[in-house]
């Protein structure tokens, strides 16, 4: 029998059933349509976005958090554009990418970009590339910007020997101290006291002392100290120390100061940290402490203190003899619970994953174990959930059969908020061994799931996520922007049609 397509379209007989009917069939229709060309709707969309005026801004966050090389003709374009918020985005994915090409762009940007703010996050994205040199630095010492001048200045006096370039540095900053904006005149004090001035000092220790000073200011001179290692600059440092009265990031900050810039600074540090009452103090000083040469009796000394940083002590003189006693002192360390103490176990698992690789195995059992006791039933994600995604992650940065397998089970059970959370942590692996579970995770009955599974397999061009992203572009409007661009670059991936795609984006921007 042959479908009555006619009768949906005979006058006064379209009832309320056959207008749900006629609407499936179009919307079937339409589907088939679009499927036909899943390479052009990815196209599309990402042509669309890019130049609406509402969402381009989520759009180029997300396609920065790609970070894919083939993307540089799309970036660089954005980076020469007419809206500046657009160009300062581009600034930072260039600075991301690196590269001959990145570096290019980020040159002209500081030499011809109309927006101050923009050339110099332009200068501080080559510093961080390491891609300045005296001719970048003096024509950036000359922009007639304040704030580059002193970044310009200060690199110029470091990364230079010659007299030219320190007399041009010196007077360019000594010009500076001099300046209305207190924050660039106790920077450019700063950068001359690095260069041998001492008679900055006296200055800079009355700005220190103040206690209206702006924070912002304290916290960059403590900043530039110890990205300087400016030995001159330790008085500076112990008044900061010395002031229990000051916020507690900020006394860390001269906490690193003051190591950077003197090597036997532990005994000073170490008083701090037991005189305190503070956690996030404890902590983070106690990360200072560990990284310096003479760390072992302060460590010791902790562990066997009453502080209750004391296990974290021990977890660091333990993961020093990577063992079975390595993988007891992690799961008491994260007995804590805080989430900073968290946060800092993660961050020295991380090195030791990167630095040892399959002997790092003795943080899987313990932080499986964390994964698995945070909250599962509720709705809003909290800060141990993020920090359960960043676990996650680094197990799988790990890639043992240990720690896939143990992701893989906890994704095999009941739809949480902790299976969400390890969902979410596969999307920054850098291990193509996650694919065979995220592949699994595309037939979840959970969309989010499904989702973040299709999102993973994208970042490495597996074809298995092909008719998941093609729905999401298809029917975009019941999804965020982030999701859909993601999906439609990644789908441009998979049918090796990205390269191509980002010249003719990057040709759409004005």
């Amino acid at each position: 029998m042959k479908f009555p397509m006619l009768n949906l379209f005979t006058p006064g007989r379209i009832t309320a059933r056959r207008i749900v009917l006629l609407w499936t069939v179009l919307w079937c229709l339409g589907t088939q349509a679009t499927a036909a060309d899943p390479t052009k709707n990815a196209y599309d969309y990402l042509a669309g976005v890019l130049v609406d005026k509402k969402n381009p801004p989520m759009a180029i966050s997300a396609l920065h958090a790609a970070d894919d090389q083939e993307l540089m003709p799309l970036f660089v374009a954005l980076s020469r554009g007419g809206d500046k918020r657009k160009r300062l985005m581009a600034t930072a994915a260039l600075g991301q990418l690196g590269g001959t090409e990145a570096i290019a762009a980020l040159k002209q940007q500081l030499a011809e970009d109309s927006a101050m703010a923009v050339r110099a996050s332009a200068l501080v994205h080559l510093l961080n590339l390491k891609a300045t040199d005296a001719t970048v630095l003096t024509g950036a010492a000359k922009i007639k910007d304040e704030n580059i001048q002193c970044i310009a200045a200060r690199s110029l006096a470091k990364q230079s020997k010659e007299k030219k370039h320190r007399d041009l540095a010196k007077a360019t900053l000594k010009k500076l101290t001099e300046s209305s904006d207190a924050m660039t005149a106790a920077m450019a004090g700063v950068g001359l006291l690095a260069m041998g001035d001492s008679a900055q000092l006296p200055g800079l220790k009355k700005l220190i002392s103040d206690p209206d000073t702006e924070k912002a200011i304290v916290r960059l001179i403590m900043l530039q100290i110890a990205d300087e290692k400016i030995t001159a600059g330790q008085p500076l440092a112990r008044i900061v120390i010395d002031s229990p009265k000051r916020p507690a990031q900020t006394r860390i900050m001269a906490c690193r100061a003051l190591a950077a810039a003197h090597p036997k600074s532990v005994p000073v540090i170490f008083a701090s940290l037991r005189k305190s009452q503070s956690m996030v103090y404890r902590i983070r000083t106690l990360g200072i402490i560990v990284e310096q040469a003479d760390a072992q009796p302060y460590m010791t000394a902790i562990a066997k203190s009453s502080l209750p940083i004391a296990s974290l002590a021990s977890f660091e003189l333990a993961r020093a003899k990577p063992g079975p006693a390595s993988s007891i002192a992690v799961d008491k360390a994260l007995a804590i619970r805080h989430p900073i103490a968290v946060n800092y176990i993660l961050q020295q698992a991380k090195k030791d994953v990167d630095k040892l690789g399959d002997k790092a195995g003795f943080y899987v059992a313990p932080l499986l174990k964390y994964i698995a006791s945070v909250e599962p039933d509720t709705d809003t994600m909290a800060h141990e959930h993020l920090l359960a995604a960043q676990a996650t992650t680094l197990l799988m940065d790990l890639g043992t059969p240990e720690a896939i397998g143990g992701i893989g089970r906890i994704l095999n059970g009941r739809y949480s908020a902790i299976t969400r959370s390890v969902a979410a942590g596969l999307l920054l692996t850098k291990n193509k061994g996650v694919c065979p579970i995220a592949r699994k995770l595309l037939k979840n009955p959970y969309p989010e799931l499904a989702t973040y599974g299709a999102l993973t397999l994208g970042h490495f061009a597996d074809p298995a996520a092909t008719e998941h992203f093609n729905r999401l572009i298809t029917r975009e409007s019941g999804h965020g922007v982030a999701e859909v661009t993601l999906a439609s670059w990644y789908l441009l991936k998979i049918r090796k049609q990205s390269a191509a795609a980002a010249k003719q984006l990057a040709k759409l921007i004005k």
